[in-house]
């Protein structure tokens, strides 16, 4: 279960000059700077220009959107904050009778139902039943804390690389390697984990709702004004780039 701290020691060395020295030397480079008592973001933001290993990236992800604090002393008790809220907010929000929606939520609830099978139709991962309920829930609870842009086609497919990435950096990667958590039919081509869901523990994928639902609304806090009425990041964007051509 993820809890805000990278992996506990960098690969073991390579051989100096050997194919893989690089890689080692990148991740002792993440390894280092996730370790450290105040994540340092320019150096984070730094490294992470080229590419951030497979598994730091959960941690790097959470820590360059602001979900995670730079001191590590106050890591747990975030995510253990952060995670209990969205519990709460899930009877709040979702979990009621579809008579106690106003017209406009039933509506918002009703695209996104109709969004969520669509998205990423080929991945076994997304089209299995819980991760889409879980989806569900992400997608219509934003929109209802967040009325100026509500939902709007497109925030559906933002979600799934947090989710992707959370699940397969949170379940222990011992035993998805030895087949514990493994759903039998790989999916190399898309990169895709083979975790049966139904092996993972519930407490694991409550965790990673909860923490895709949190990097999702930063992520979207910074360019929400391109779904509002009008869309004048968009067009503030177009008119950027006019004076850049010009």
């Amino acid at each position: 279960l993820g809890d805000g701290r990278p992996p506990a020691s960098p690969s073991p060395p390579a051989p100096f000059g050997s194919p893989m020295d690089k890689a080692v030397q990148r991740h002792a480079k993440f390894h280092a700077i996730l370790t450290a008592d105040i994540v340092d973001l320019a150096a984070l933001r730094d490294a992470s220009w080229s590419g951030v290993p497979d598994d730091f990236r959960m941690v790097t992800w959470q820590q360059l959107l602001g979900y995670l604090p730079t001191n590590c002393e106050r890591r747990e008790s975030t995510l253990q904050r952060k995670r209990r809220e969205y519990s709460e907010s899930v009877p709040q929000y979702f979990d009621v009778d579809d008579d106690e929606r106003s017209e406009q939520q039933r509506a918002i609830l009703h695209q996104i139902l109709l969004d969520v099978p669509r998205t990423c139709s080929s991945s076994a991962l997304f089209q299995h039943p819980t991760v889409q309920r879980a989806l569900e829930r992400i997608l219509y609870i934003w929109a209802l804390r967040h009325p100026a842009s509500g939902y709007v086609q497109g925030i559906n497919d933002l979600a799934l690389p947090f989710f992707q990435v959370f699940l397969t950096n949170s379940v222990n990667p011992a035993l998805l390697a030895a087949g514990t958590f493994a759903s039998g039919a790989s999916n190399a081509k898309q990169g895709e984990a083979t975790v049966d869901i139904a092996k993972v523990p519930s407490e694991v994928l409550a965790a990673v709702e909860a923490d895709t639902y949190w990097c999702l609304s930063r992520l979207l806090d910074t360019i929400q004004d391109n779904y509002t009425f009008a869309q004048p990041g968009i067009q503030r964007m177009v008119f950027r780039l006019k004076e850049i051509v010009q």
